[in-house]
């Protein structure tokens, strides 16, 4: 029910090898606990669809983070100019993500999600308050949510492996840029 009232749409795998040209603007937002390659791939096919991604890193400040948001932002910052992507930007976002979409214009706000058994329902949930609030609070034109599925050679790699890794000693060369890594 949620879906067909809210229009929202689902990329999946496998992405288009050339896809067509979507919306100029798009935003998606996630928290980037830190940044691996499975967030780089979804940036990497948005950055082909979209002239303009802003990467929002959302700061809940209620919540504690592993890895600072500043930290985080640079993080992915270096990977982007790693991989070469020029339109891709990064941003902190201390309020509410769809108002930054609103601010600079966007068509569309992504989330990536793995599985929907896996992240389904509390993306649902963040859809949901998304709608509510732009539609109680917004000024601007609605701004829809998408959904992107992540790579299935990234379905195991999480922000919560990486963190595991690095805490451990491990070799994380697997789940960031080689050049970034050190950074990391």
């Amino acid at each position: 029910l949620c879906c067909s009232v809210l229009g929202t749409s689902y990329v999946k795998q496998p992405l288009q090898e050339n896809p067509s040209e979507g919306a100029a603007i798009a935003v998606v937002a996630g928290s980037y606990n830190p940044p691996h390659n499975g967030h780089l791939e979804v940036l990497r096919y948005l950055s082909k669809v979209h002239r303009q991604v802003f990467v929002v890193i959302g700061v809940n400040p209620t919540k504690t983070y592993a890895v600072s948001p500043y930290v985080r932002q640079e993080l992915l910052r270096m990977m982007l100019r790693e991989i070469r992507l020029e339109n891709v930007k990064v941003h902190l976002c201390f309020s509410y993500v769809w108002k930054f979409a609103q601010e600079v214009g966007a068509a569309v706000m992504y989330r990536g999600i793995r599985s929907w058994q896996q992240d389904g329902p509390s993306e649902k949930m963040l859809e949901m308050q998304n709608w509510i609030g732009q539609r109680f609070l917004g000024k601007g034109n609605f701004i829809a949510t998408a959904y992107i599925q992540a790579d299935p050679r990234y379905l195991g790699v999480s922000s919560t492996l990486l963190r595991e890794r690095l805490k451990s000693g491990q070799d994380i060369s697997d789940l960031v840029p080689p050049g970034s890594a050190l950074a990391v």
